[in-house]
């Protein structure tokens, strides 16, 4: 029996066909990859969000605050509420590739460091292993440490006070006031407008970023609806928040 051999335009046929559903599945693929990341990264967050409700409980119905100054070992939020977590891993977006930011305002833009604390306390520095990742920062406009310190009893609505949300700096907090920061997609750049960074200082999952919520619940919002709703907790008289809810952010 005689075989006959593929001619050129069924052989191009066969390859335009695999092509066409290679361009439909692929889109699939990604967008089911997506959502996967989505949902480890909003199981990190109600892991945090419960881990810092059990600090609150333990500390009075106090929150953490944005920064410690502990002499010889100053520490961030994030090194707080780490010993309530099982494992560092859980301050790590698996989507977020600025888990090493570069610089914050209280150290050289320069340094790759992740969260400040890793620069700031010389014996963490030293020691790699103990370096916490950035990719969630506090919310500074209500929790920073020069507003002192934040009780359960302050908050009217906990459940619309944002305390954490996703990030590309090391700066340990956002605030209104970082609504055009810009940076590049591993947070390398200074979180300055007009620097020539393409994406926001925050970090967004199909333009939706997980946060927790003061009375430790985890949900995905927008940015735009970040400043819409007023999540940040501040004065409605605040000219950031009224210059965010105008601003038309750059790239999530």
């Amino acid at each position: 029996m005689i075989r006959r051999a593929f001619t050129l335009i069924e052989l191009l046929v066969v390859i335009a066909i695999i092509a066409i559903l290679a361009a439909i599945l692929f889109p699939v693929f990604a967008k089911a990859r997506d959502r996967a990341l989505v949902t480890a990264c909003l199981s990190n967050m109600n892991q945090i969000g419960k881990g810092l409700m059990m600090y609150v409980d333990d500390n009075e119905q106090c929150y953490p605050a944005n920064r410690f100054f502990n002499p010889g070992s100053p520490y961030t939020w994030k090194r707080a509420l780490t010993p309530y977590m099982k494992s560092i891993d859980v301050w790590r977006c698996p989507a977020n590739r600025a888990q090493l930011a570069a610089g914050s305002r209280l150290l050289p833009f320069s340094l790759k460091i992740g969260d400040e604390s890793n620069a700031l306390d010389p014996a963490i520095k030293a020691d790699k292993s103990r370096w916490l990742p950035s990719g969630y920062a506090y919310n500074g406009g209500f929790f920073h440490e020069q507003n002192g310190t934040r009780r359960t009893s302050m908050i009217k609505s906990p459940a619309s006070l944002m305390v954490i949300i996703e990030c590309r700096t090391a700066n340990p907090d956002l605030g209104p006031w970082t609504y055009n920061w810009t940076t590049d997609v591993t947070g390398a750049l200074p979180a300055d407008a007009g620097n020539g960074g393409k994406f926001s200082a925050f970090f967004t999952h199909n333009r939706r970023m997980n946060i927790v919520f003061a009375e430790g619940h985890a949900q995905a919002y927008t940015l735009p609806e970040v400043y819409q709703k007023n999540l940040w907790g501040v004065p409605e008289t605040d000219g950031y928040l009224a210059s965010g809810r105008a601003y038309s952010f750059p790239n999530p």
